[in-house]
């Protein structure tokens, strides 16, 4: 699932010209976060290449993410790139495992919070890094604020993740892109700064 309200001549003209971005990446989230050298690699520049721990997991989730970026950018209405601030908005939501379940559903001694592996900073290393790859932002030092949040997956919000990138400012002129999921709109409150909201 990917919506868009890019502020182009062809959107909306009652919606706002910042553009702001949500995405639906199914599948399990990866980490990205140490890395190891790779003897078998040689040396770039006379120092060891660097390999991700988990390469073999976190190369296709990256490119999942990044596809589902990508058919944001290849759209017409797409607004080129240029130096802007970012609000990066992450919901990334696991399966629970069959311990959880009991013959008459959810266990109620089944955890509520997510509180285990992977860490939530490296999820969020993931995506910053994909959307990079997939051109919605020039780089991603310019996200300037956001909110992550992990937790289990449900029938209403299945596994993956649900992401809102928003530029900013000034305040109260986004709003939630037409057409979007309910999801989008949950996750667009939580992508509003308090200063915005006065």
């Amino acid at each position: 699932m990917v919506t868009t309200n890019a502020g182009s001549s062809e959107a909306d003209p009652m919606a706002s010209p910042l553009r702001c971005y949500a995405l639906h990446i199914p599948g399990l989230p990866v980490p990205q976060g140490s890395k190891r050298t790779a003897p078998w690699a040689g040396k770039k520049g006379g120092r060891p290449i660097l390999i991700d721990d988990n390469s073999g997991k976190l190369k296709p989730w990256r490119e999942a993410v990044h596809n589902a970026a990508a058919f944001l950018t290849s759209a017409p209405s797409f607004a080129p790139l240029s130096k802007s601030a970012w609000r990066l908005s992450c919901v990334f939501c696991f399966p629970r495992p069959q311990g959880h379940f009991g013959t008459k559903g959810l266990l109620p001694s089944a955890p509520r919070w997510h509180r285990q592996k992977p860490d939530l900073s490296k999820l969020v290393r993931a995506v910053e890094d994909s959307l990079t790859t997939a051109g919605l932002y020039l780089d991603d030092c310019e996200v300037c604020e956001g909110q992550s949040f992990k937790q289990w997956a449900t029938m209403a919000r299945p596994a993956g993740a649900y992401l809102v990138l928003r530029e900013l400012p000034p305040p109260g002129m986004v709003g939630v892109p037409p057409g979007a999921p309910s999801w989008v709109s949950e996750l667009f409150a939580l992508a509003t700064p308090v200063w915005a909201k006065h």
